[in-house]
């Protein structure tokens, strides 16, 4: 064996040890270049320096730092997707909002008689549209698309005692109850808020996040979210 192939071999050597060892360890971007330096100048003042030698010692940091480049990048766009995929908080000032506008009549409505006429006439307008689970003696009246916190959720309108209810209900991925006064009625778990002369009653359920807001004290409320149906 000839002393170049030698020294071919030992420089092969070396790389293949250092390779191992970075696929060990966590990618360091801000010590990425220093490290890769000092490795080439030991590795240079270790061996002559032939052309061949320097131009696979080239391609190698060439290949390490589009690696790097690479990790930085996937990253990145981890923590924007998951940023990006946070769901928002039903605020009780924006559910406020939109039951006045309802009551105003500043939007256009959909009139309906019923829950099932409500989950037609919406998903002509968004296929992919949560649906509005059924109450259990007040046929809703009138529905629309509307936008709570950036989001686009559905709204269903009834009356329950005499007063207007308004009954927002968003996808579970897309939205979250606000933190409120926890209440359990017959088996579920609601939050309850006051807010601008207004009740709101919130639950989570299965893919849907619900929210109740009307004039209506809490107890009566409560009941009236207790016995919602989801198909």
């Amino acid at each position: 064996m000839n002393d170049e192939t030698t020294h071919h071999d030992a420089v092969d050597s070396a790389m293949h040890d250092r390779l191992a060892k970075l696929r060990q360890t966590p990618v360091d971007t801000s010590l990425l270049e220093e490290r890769l330096n000092a490795t080439m100048v030991q590795m240079m003042d270790a061996a002559p320096q032939r052309p061949a030698i320097a131009g696979r010692i080239t391609r190698f940091r060439r290949a390490l730092a589009l690696a790097a480049m690479v990790a930085i990048v996937t990253g990145a766009a981890a923590i924007l997707l998951t940023v990006g995929q946070t769901p928002a908080i039903a605020s009780p000032t924006e559910l406020a909002r939109v039951h006045r506008s309802f009551l105003e009549d500043s939007h256009t409505n959909i009139h309906v008689e019923n829950a099932e006429q409500a989950n037609r006439a919406i998903s002509e307008q968004w296929p992919e549209a949560p649906a509005v689970p059924t109450p259990a003696a007040d046929p809703i009246s009138a529905c629309c698309v509307e936008t709570v916190n950036k989001t686009q959720v559905v709204c269903a309108h009834l009356e329950h005692q005499g007063k207007p209810v308004t009954m927002v209900v968003a996808k579970s991925s897309q939205m979250h109850c606000a933190p409120g006064n926890t209440v359990e009625r017959d088996g579920r778990m609601f939050q309850v808020h006051q807010s601008e002369g207004l009740t709101m009653v919130m639950m989570m359920r299965a893919d849907r996040c619900v929210c109740l807001v009307s004039e209506l004290d809490t107890e009566a409320l409560l009941e009236l979210a207790s016995q919602l149906r989801f198909d």
